[in-house]
């Protein structure tokens, strides 16, 4: 079961361990990143990408990008039911959260990193501390700074 407590997103200190990329994209190199242990996994497996807030712009011509790639998610479908990389590697990592309403937050806020030490399952609330220029975290790390 998860602890409620021990939430402090002042305390999330993620090192970058080694990291393999899982493409996403067949027209843009968009990439997420996992642990080693789950590549082998996840590679078997045609996964996606949302477009998250982000908009597709041409910088020269012929050459597009993703404009503010804020909030692309991993994914893939599977008999209609979509499945979201980060969720499936906590699963993997921690088995199902059990009762309640959980959410898996990405701790540094890089929707793309699904290394297992960025991801952890968090309640509504603790998902929207982690939400940078929230008007809730913002109150939270001036409560914690002093």
């Amino acid at each position: 079961m998860i602890a409620v407590d021990d939430f402090d997103p002042m305390t999330w200190a993620v090192p970058a361990p080694a990291a393999c990329y899982l493409h996403l994209s067949d027209r843009f190199d968009v990439y997420a990143l996992v642990d080693p242990e789950d590549h082998a996994w996840a590679s078997r497996h045609r996964w996606c990408h949302t477009y998250g807030s982000g908009s597709i712009c041409e910088r020269f011509e012929g050459v597009f990008v993703i404009d503010r790639p804020d909030g692309m998610y991993a994914r893939r479908c599977v008999g209609g039911r979509t499945l979201w990389l980060h969720r499936e590697i906590l699963t993997r990592r921690d088995g199902p959260p059990g009762r309640g309403r959980w959410i898996g937050d990405h701790r540094n806020g890089n929707t793309l990193d699904c290394r297992r030490r960025n991801l952890r399952w968090a309640t509504p609330s603790q998902n929207a501390r982690n939400v940078p220029g929230s008007r809730t975290r913002t109150r939270f790390l001036k409560m914690m700074e002093g």
